[in-house]
């Protein structure tokens, strides 16, 4: 059996693991794109999508996004303080962000990734899988010099070009139609699928990557993927487009992992190759030519199945429901026009000119009749109309508090108040059920994915820093860092780091604890306030701006640029005495002579107060949570 023929019938084995999870992908996505059939529609009914799959998934990517660029660095290294190293780990993360702010993404293009990683989220909540492969390539770029002005030779200003290369990172999301990994689960192999253009092939053999030979004899071929296998444009939510016939596709199967013979030995173990066009062996097998000795790709899922390779979605259950949504509120509409406009029948013979009518009845028309139609007789008359269900309103609402359940989300996380009265103890419940299953994400998030990822990243950045220009240096907090990496060779910098450096990610944990720490933090100042014996025990012991500090802070406000300069101090009195007045305005008769203004005991109690209101502890969880998180946090 050929290295061909193997790799051939490594893919079918693959790509018949994941038929079926491939087609609720594509329910998922037609989701979030806002599609649904429509066929079994009469003309003249309604077709309208309520989009809660969308709004649901991207304001979980905002989330974690958020997560990465709000409260600073999101990940940190610690190395080994026992090997004596000069450097630290907040230096060697400035070193990964020269590189992981500015990848490679297609062509010129670059991307930074905190994009990569909420396109990842995004994938994992519609597709079950997040699939990412860390790589690197040698760029081609132009560095401009500049030549002044010669009076000798009387010429002008000059700007040249020097055709230079520089290694860069990249980190591609890959599809899961592109992916075909061993469906045992023991990861014999992995092999990604994808479709290059031939300009793009030859470039890669000429940077010795594929054997020219070979890949010259693919000049003049057009191969393209059966339809069933890739995603189409409309998948890409972009109108399909006809490729001009001089752009050639060349289809590589590329192999990772483990090849055996027809005996079932080992015939190459660990090593890469690659296939293009179900015929050509453009790259033989060869060793894994990464030092860490991994494949490129980081995989996990989000929600994960125990013993499954391709897991679940977030939406496998919600993108239903969703679809159920629709149905309902569909034919709810209906029902309301109906009632509305009704079924007419017509007499076209009574009518003097029946031109009228082309098209249907207008609202407010006036029809002009024949002078033979009897008094009183009609020429138009209703003889059906339509009804909403009295129940329609109340299943709409059941399916879709079992959407937001499905979901984890809840009216409160998309900014709108709960269609009942709620007390603030419901909204702790649900918010601490849901809080608890988000935690779970987050951490296998940063656990599966981010960790991983950074890691891959590091040990292939060490790999070839020899290519690193200089000008990626110039962020570092330490210049002798960048001395010290770049004087040693490639294989002292893998042996000084890798393995020696542990990477820990807390971003979204730290939105989370943040969130939790400041609802807290209210919850105790509401319960103070609303006693005055708790108050005075307060004021004396603890500092009342300390702990307006520590609020800003959750709330990643400076203090110190809200801080009053020396002239506004003075002047602290006076405003304190308008504050008084105002607030006495406002709510007269809110506070009592002899305990500075604050209610008796109970008085102003609010607790179990319903939300909407402006008062009471749901009110204030509800907005106060939203700022920090843009969601109810489990205070």
């Amino acid at each position: 059996m050929t290295v061909i023929q193997a790799i051939q019938r490594f893919r079918i084995e693959a790509e018949d693991a994941k038929t079926d999870r491939l087609r609720k992908n594509k329910r998922n996505l037609d989701a979030y794109l806002g599609r649904q059939d429509w066929s079994h529609k009469q003309e003249g009914q309604s077709t309208e999508f309520i989009p809660k799959v969308p709004t649901s998934v991207e304001q979980m990517c905002a989330f974690v996004k958020k997560g990465l660029i709000t409260f600073g660095d999101w990940f940190s290294i610690h190395l080994d303080r026992s090997l004596g190293y000069t450097v630290d780990g907040a230096q060697i993360r400035e070193v990964m962000k020269c590189f992981m702010n500015d990848l490679w993404h297609k062509n010129n293009v670059s991307q930074e990734i905190t994009t990569v990683i909420s396109d990842a989220v995004k994938m994992g909540l519609l597709e079950s899988l997040i699939i990412l492969k860390v790589h690197g390539g040698m760029l081609r770029t132009r560095q401009p010099s500049f030549r002044p002005a010669s009076r000798a030779t009387k010429s002008d200003d000059e700007l040249e070009f020097e055709d230079t290369e520089a290694w860069r990172l990249r980190i591609d999301l890959v599809r899961p139609e592109d992916y075909y990994p061993d469906p045992t689960g023991n990861g014999l192999y992995e092999i990604h699928r994808v479709e290059r253009d031939l300009h793009e092939v030859l470039s890669a053999a000429e940077d010795g990557m594929y054997d020219q030979e070979v890949v010259k004899q693919l000049i003049g071929m057009d191969f393209k993927r059966p339809e069933d296998e890739k995603r189409q444009e409309r998948d890409r939510n972009q109108p399909e487009t006809v490729k001009p016939g001089f752009r050639k596709k060349v289809v590589i199967d590329e192999f990772w992992g483990t090849l055996l013979n027809d005996d079932g030995t080992v015939a190459y173990r660990n090593s890469v190759a690659a296939v293009a066009n179900d015929r050509f062996l453009i790259r033989k097998p060869e060793p894994n030519p990464f030092w860490h000795q991994e494949s490129p790709f980081v995989v996990a899922p989000l929600i994960r199945v125990p013993e499954s390779v391709w897991h679940k979605a977030l939406y496998d259950h919600a993108s239903d429901l969703n679809i159920a949504i629709n149905e309902l509120f569909n034919l709810m509409l209906d029902g309301g026009l109906a009632s509305v406009w009704g079924i007419k029948q017509l007499r076209m013979e009574d009518l003097e000119d029946p031109g009228q009518v082309a098209g249907g009845v207008r609202q407010g028309v006036t029809l002009s009749v024949k002078q033979t139609l009897p008094h009183n007789a009609k020429v138009l008359e209703t003889v059906s109309t339509g009804e909403v269900p009295r129940d329609a309103m109340l299943i709409y609402e059941a399916v879709n508090r079992e959407y937001n359940q499905a979901a984890l989300t809840n009216e409160m996380k998309v900014g709108q108040l709960p269609p009942r009265r709620v007390l603030a103890t419901e909204v702790i419940e649900v918010t601490q059920s849901q809080a608890v299953t988000l935690d779970g994400l987050i951490g296998d998030l940063e656990t599966c994915i981010m960790k991983p990822l950074l890691r891959k990243s590091w040990l292939t950045i060490l790999q070839n820093a020899d290519d690193i220009p200089g000008y990626a240096w110039n962020s570092m907090l330490d210049k002798r860092v960048a001395a010290l990496i770049m004087r040693a060779s490639p294989e002292e910098r893998y042996s000084l780091f890798a393995g020696k450096s542990q990477f820990r990610v807390s971003g979204l944990s730290a939105t989370l604890a943040r969130a939790m720490d400041f609802q807290k933090s209210i919850a105790l100042m509401q319960v103070v306030g609303q006693n005055p014996i708790l108050m005075r025990a307060f004021m004396t012991k603890y500092s009342g701006d300390k702990h307006l500090r520590k609020l800003m802070q959750y709330l990643n406000i400076n203090p110190d640029d809200m801080e009053k300069s020396p002239d506004e101090m003075a002047q602290n009195e006076q405003e304190m005495q308008q504050t008084a007045q105002l607030g006495q305005m406002m709510n007269p008769g809110a506070g009592g002579a002899g305990n500075g203004g604050l209610a008796e005991p109970g008085a102003a109690g609010n607790q179990g107060a319903p939300l909407g209101g402006g008062t009471g502890e749901a009110a204030a969880v509800n907005q106060i949570a939203n700022p920090l998180t843009g969601i109810p946090g489990n205070a």
